[in-house]
């Protein structure tokens, strides 16, 4: 292959070298020429640098803040702020992060919604976001994609990869509790069942190798993608939870630092101001470990983070402190975060592009015309 001096490189190494740069430089040397172009948006070239960056520390998270900014955030030193802008928070609306996987965040426009909960013990009402509309994002390439609308949503949703089929899905509950998923291989959407119980967070908590996780006032929800069927599970009798609504959202699973499993956190909620990580054995029925457990300077308002490459769990304090905990140092440090910032995703740049794509600001002036004709 000729590189920009006129000199003749060997394929595989030009391949090796490109594949461990970052996505802004690449999107650089797309422009160098058409046999640049061809090799570093062909999918197998995209895949390895997906695989190189993973691999790394990755400490990088995806900041959404109040007023709608987006920001790329590493905690590799901490205080570090803030690496890049993706998006300044033009739209008037509620914008949320749903999820974010391979580089591709699943965001969310909505209002709050009132809805009925169905649970084990009667009915139970409760607020929810309505999501009107959601789209697939590529924050380091600003390419996106609006899904179609399909039903009135409840708000409850949650965003993966599905590794079998090797497609990005996401599921969404309507108000009458039935699940439909989105495939963006098939780019539509498909009913799936029904969710028997109500999670305390309406957006799932995290993704797992093709498993989207929430909880429940007394256990795991599982959906597996490829399956597309939810599975419940009942948290370990010993641990101690609240059944005041306002206080299970701090109860959160997390990804653990090898990517290979879940844990679950809980908050005390006590005067012990306690965390205790669990983990289940053998999935779905299994039993649980308790991991470990740290004191906390003050109650927990939500835990945020998971446990990243470096074995952290970012969380934030009743009084707005941003902290990090060490789980190899057992060790707790304050973290500086963008102002406002109120939900925070593990995020890994990358190429990786959904078919029928267009750049976001095109996507968000059809929004925006949607949005005058239904007034």
């Amino acid at each position: 292959m000729e590189t920009l001096s006129g000199q003749y490189v060997p394929e595989p190494l030009v391949i090796d070298i490109l594949s461990r740069l970052p996505v802004k430089s690449l999107l650089r040397f797309e422009t160098v020429s058409k046999a640049w172009l061809s090799l570093i948006s062909n999918p197998a070239f995209v895949d390895l640098n997906l695989r190189r960056r993973a691999s790394k520390n990755n400490d990088t998270l995806l900041v959404h803040s109040v007023g709608g900014s987006f920001n790329s955030v590493s905690l590799g030193s901490v205080g570090s702020g803030i690496n890049n802008q993706y998006y300044e928070g033009a739209l008037k609306c509620n914008l949320y992060i749903v999820g974010s996987c391979n580089g591709i965040v699943c965001a969310a426009l909505g209002k709050p919604c009132k809805i009925r909960d169905r649970r084990l013990d009667g009915w139970e009402p409760v607020y929810a976001r309505n999501l009107v509309r959601i789209f697939l994002w590529n924050p380091a390439t600003k390419q996106s994609k609006l899904l179609p609308i399909h039903t009135l949503p409840s708000g409850i949703v949650g965003f993966g990869f599905d590794p079998i089929a090797n497609d990005y899905k996401v599921v969404e509950v309507s108000v009458e509790n039935d699940a439909s998923v989105y495939s963006a291989n098939a780019n539509a959407w498909k009913k799936t069942g029904s969710l028997l119980i109500l999670p305390c967070n309406f957006i799932a908590d995290c993704c797992v190798k093709g498993v989207v996780y929430w909880t429940w006032t007394d256990g795991l929800i599982r959906f597996d993608l490829n399956k597309e069927v939810f599975y419940y599970q009942r948290f370990p009798a010993n641990v101690q939870k609240t059944k005041h609504r306002e206080h299970v959202h701090c109860t959160r699973v997390i990804e653990m630092k090898d990517c290979s499993d879940v844990a679950v956190c809980f908050h005390d909620g006590g005067s012990n101001n306690k965390v205790h990580l669990w983990t289940v054995n053998d999935g779905v029925g299994g039993s649980w470990t308790l991991k470990f457990s740290f004191d906390v300077p003050q109650g927990v308002d939500w835990f945020h983070g998971n446990l990243n490459n470096s074995g952290d769990i970012l969380f934030k304090t009743e009084d707005g402190v941003w902290l990090l905990y060490n789980s190899d140092k057992k060790m707790t440090e304050t973290v500086t975060l963008p102002h406002g910032a109120c939900e925070t995703f593990k995020h890994t740049e990358s190429l990786v592009s959904i078919g029928g794509s267009e750049p976001l600001n095109e996507m968000l002036e059809k929004l925006k015309v949607e949005d005058s004709r239904n007034r």
